[in-house]
This record gives C-alpha cells, structure tokens and sequence, in this order.
C-alpha cells in the first residue's frame, strides 16, 4: 500500500471524458454567476491514486491516498462503504466511482464530520453519498475558511447538518440533501459562492440560511421542499445575494429576511404550496420581481413585513451584558410589480 497505481490509459480518458461532459450540462448558469465559476479546477496536473477496487497499489483508506497526495493531484474512489471522517488540507480533487455505492460514512462519530475541507483552497469533491454524521452539530461536509471549492454530484443522507461554507468563490452543484436533521445547508460569512441546480427534500428542518455577513451569493435553479424556510437570511449585512429561478414548495415559510438583510434581488422564482410565502422583519430594502406567487396574477404582489425605526441606545456600564438598541417597528410593504402568471419550467 502507499504507492501509485500505474496509470490506465484508456480508463483514465473515459473518466475523464465523462467529467467534461458533467461539466457541460452543470455550466447553464445566469451570466452574472460567470466570474466565479471555474470549470477547469477539475483538469488533474498531477498523478492520480486509487482506492478501493483491485488494483496493485490501491489504497484501501481514502484518508490515506489524501494523506500521500500532493497539489494537484486526484484520489480516485471505487465504490464501496468507507466508514471515515476525511480532512482535505491540500489542493487536490477526490471522485467517487458513483455517487449512489461510494458511500462516506462517518459512524456518527462525536464531533467529527464524513468530510472535512479547511486551510486550503481548489478542491474538488464530487460522486458520494455523505452520511451518517448524525452526531449533534456536525456535518456531512464542513468548508471551513476554505476557498474555490467545487462540492457536484454528490447526495447528503442522514446527517445532522447538511453542508457549512465558511469561505468565498466556492461551487455547489447538482447535490441532493435529503433526511438531514436541521438544516441543510448553512452559509456564514461567506461571499461570491454560487449554489445551483441542487435538490433539498425531506429534510426535518430547514433548506439555505445564510448568516451573518454573506454577500454577492447566488441561490439560482435549486429545488426546496422542507418543512420550515426553504431560504433564509438573518444577522447583519447578508447583503446583495440573488435568489433566481428556484422552486420553493410544500413549506411554512418560502423566503425570510431578518435583521438588515439588504440589496437582496428575489426574482422569477416559484413559490407552490407555501403558508407564509415571505416573512421579513426589520429590512428595509430588497426588490421581488416576476416571480410567481402559488397562482395566476394580474395585479401587483403586496408583500407585508416590519422594518425598524432606530431610536437610541441604552447603555449597560456593564462588562455581561451589551450596549442595548431600541427600535420602533412599523408596517414596510414590498411589491412585485410584475408576477408571473403561471410557475416557470425550472
């Protein structure tokens, strides 16, 4: 074990092949998101490892061929169960044979993630199935202060938390979260990330929340069914992301924006079968437009929210408790001014 598998030619180019050809239909995307999708971090610069299979050479842990890889490397992944909990500190791409019997499978063990992906930057990891990271808090994929980051093609099934990002320019796409504890994907302090055509169902809790100081995201051709908020926004500065070409259904809440979202653009998405379709407190300014509303509309979409006046502080004079603000609520409405009227092809 260690060593490098001899390189197969001919298989080597049909995997390669069908990367490009994945890479071809995941790439009809909204113009804007142009500047962070990179494609070519996919391109192997180095040798490639395998794991699993029956190959002289091959390893039989995947932490293992991470562990001996360099920059620009690529672990390949037969299908199989590996019961892991991976760390990927270095550039490199992991694949899996087949997202549906290439199972990471992290025990549910205390605090541990089935992959965790940190210091680091152009990683690619797609073909899995993450599950059992069960465990309170932890996920089948943290990105911690990573990025450009591309997670595609890969399902997230029984897990406590689905994915965390925690770093900018980073791609997700063509996922499947399902059975996830709480919520599926969480994003903080997290900029120019791009999540696209992925498919949130059956989850006990709730789709996309980005926290506190993300910006510049686009959430766009995703399909969300939970049965809390399929997209939330919430603490300060979450601030000029755009929400474009979703479906959102079966749902309490379709978007919320809470505590100074701002600049956010919602737009030609579907909201089917929703009870509160949007749900704001103190914002005060994001724009909704064509998008359609669970029925046929031939007059503006009034949307009612709070937003909050400030008035002054109370200060505390102590080092437990913080400086507290007051603020007046009042009634804000938004408009959509031009709401579909029939659901979009999505």
């Amino acid at each position: 074990m260690g060593n490098v598998m001899e390189r197969n030619q001919i298989s080597r180019k049909g995997l390669t092949f069908g990367i490009i050809l994945l890479f071809i239909g995941t790439s009809i995307i909204p113009s804007t998101a142009q500047n962070i999708w990179k494609p070519s971090l996919l391109t192997s610069r180095g040798n490639w490892l395998y794991v699993g299979g029956s190959g002289p050479g091959n390893y039989s842990r995947i932490q293992d061929a991470i562990d001996n890889a360099i920059d620009g490397d690529t672990v390949f992944v037969y299908s199989g169960t590996y019961y892991e909990n991976l760390v990927v500190t270095k550039s490199i791409s992991v694949i899996g044979e087949d997202k549906n019997i290439t199972v990471i499978d992290g025990m549910g063990a205390k605090d541990k993630n089935c992959v965790t992906i940190t210091d680091t930057s152009k990683v690619n990891l797609m073909g899995f199935t993450f599950q059992n990271a069960t465990y309170p808090n932890t996920y089948g994929v943290e990105i911690e202060d990573a990025n450009e980051i591309t997670i595609i093609d890969n399902i997230f099934n029984y897990d406590y938390f689905g994915l965390w990002i925690f770093g900018d320019n980073n791609i997700i796409s063509n996922n499947k979260f399902s059975n996830i504890t709480y919520s599926c994907v969480i994003i903080i302090k997290a900029n120019y990330n791009l999540f696209s055509y992925n498919n949130i169902i059956k989850s006990n809790g709730g789709g996309i929340e980005v926290w506190t100081h993300s910006e510049y995201n686009i959430i766009s051709h995703n399909h969300i069914s939970t049965p809390y908020t399929c997209i939330i926004f919430y603490g300060h500065d979450c601030n000029s992301n755009r929400i474009n070409n979703n479906t959102m259904s079966d749902s309490l809440a379709g978007i919320g924006l809470l505590e100074n979202s701002e600049r956010n653009m919602i737009s030609y998405n579907n909201f089917i079968k929703i009870k509160k379709v949007v749900r704001f407190y103190g914002c005060n300014i994001n724009t909704f437009d064509s998008n359609y509303w669970g029925r046929p509309l031939t007059h503006p979409k009034i949307i009612f929210g709070i937003r909050l006046i400030y008035l002054f502080t109370i200060k505390s004079h102590s080092y437990y408790f913080p400086d507290h603000n007051i603020y007046l609520p009042i009634l804000k409405t938004y408009i959509d001014k031009n709401p579909a009227k029939e659901p979009y092809d999505i």
